[in-house]
């Protein structure tokens, strides 16, 4: 269902590594969702603007270091008990290392396919790191359907957690 507290109400976008960051917010300006370059979701310029110095900056030291939490960053929940139980999961999948769909799958008692569509509905990519998740057989899915960019996408984050680590 959805409510005042929970519809997007203001916006704002910032530069980083891979491109222009989409931030939505609530009403009652808790983050709601974040959109990598790639997406098609509303452009924030249509929603009235908002600036979350904490919540930029946060992710601005993510990519500083790979390393940097950003499971302190308040946000809406808006998550069915599912994607809460697996979005958990994958937060301890530490930077430079992946699971599979089928092993994050056996862990919450779920298929793989199950495991796909709810990483596909993560309205908080980076904050709940679903890049991490990756095919048996290669990268797989990030964000919906496997285009060029957004394979590019996920594989830039895969590489760069991975570098970091390597140093």
């Amino acid at each position: 269902m959805t409510t005042r507290a929970n519809t997007l109400a203001f916006a704002d976008t910032f530069k980083s590594p891979i491109g222009d960051i989409g931030l939505f917010y609530t009403h009652d300006k808790k983050l709601a969702r974040v959109t990598l370059p790639y997406s098609q979701s509303p452009a924030p310029a249509s929603l009235p603007r908002y600036q979350c110095d904490s919540i930029i900056n946060a992710i601005s030291a993510y990519f500083d270091s790979p390393y940097h939490r950003l499971d302190e960053i308040e946000h809406a929940e808006v998550l069915t008990p599912f994607q809460c139980k697996m979005y958990k999961l994958i937060r301890q999948i530490q930077p430079g290392h992946t699971a599979t769909y089928g092993e994050i799958a056996a862990i919450c008692q779920s298929g793989p396919r199950g495991v796909g569509q709810a990483l596909r509905a993560n309205p908080l990519p980076l904050i709940y790191p679903c890049h991490r998740v990756v095919s048996q057989s290669g990268l797989g899915g990030f964000g919906g359907k496997p285009t060029h960019d957004k394979q590019t996408t996920k594989q830039w984050l895969l590489n760069f957690e991975l570098n970091a680590t390597c140093k």
